[in-house]
């Protein structure tokens, strides 16, 4: 029995329906969203991210295409045994800022790469990340993620490439 196109399920395989994109991910069910616009609807969407915002206390604080800035009040949860801010602090901020501004008012764009160089300690009570896109391609973007801390140092640099999860449009 020959199964149609919609049936055949490919690695990364999405449905575009209007403002609605659905996309399914080879061995998960259909899941289905409404295309990013507005800072809330990034709130709302990356809010189902529970360890990024909800377990470490990320906020998002501007999202817009191909930018996005998000903060994180730094408090004990988040020190190392040295007492200073965990490195993996800094990835998840950098990796939420990317997310954020890879899918504003885009197809879903998932991690393909990523690289972060870790500069100096924060020595303030809040962490920045700021997401510029250099290139988006057909199938792939990357994006410059910059931590600083409240008071102006530079903390970390990360490089993301995203990879876009294949669109056909109905």
């Amino acid at each position: 029995m020959q199964k149609s196109k919609n049936e055949i399920c490919t690695a990364n395989h999405l449905l575009v329906d209007s403002s609605e994109v659905k996309f399914k991910v080879k061995g998960t069910r259909m899941e289905k969203r409404r295309r990013i616009k507005s800072l809330e609807d990034a709130r709302t969407f990356f809010s189902k991210d529970k360890y990024a915002l909800e377990t470490t206390g990320i906020e998002i604080d501007e999202a817009r295409e191909g930018y996005s800035k998000v903060s994180l009040n730094l408090d004990r949860r988040h020190e190392n045994a040295g007492g200073k801010v965990m490195g993996g602090v800094y990835y998840t901020l950098a990796d939420i800022a990317f997310g954020v501004a890879a899918n504003f008012d885009r197809e879903p764009t998932v991690t393909l790469d990523s690289h972060i160089t870790f500069l100096t300690p924060a020595e303030g009570k809040t962490l920045y990340a700021e997401a510029d896109e250099v290139r988006s391609g057909i199938h792939t973007c990357c994006y410059e993620v910059v931590v600083t801390d409240d008071l102006g140092t530079k903390c970390a640099i990360a490089l993301f490439n995203g990879f876009k999860l294949e669109v056909e449009k109905h």
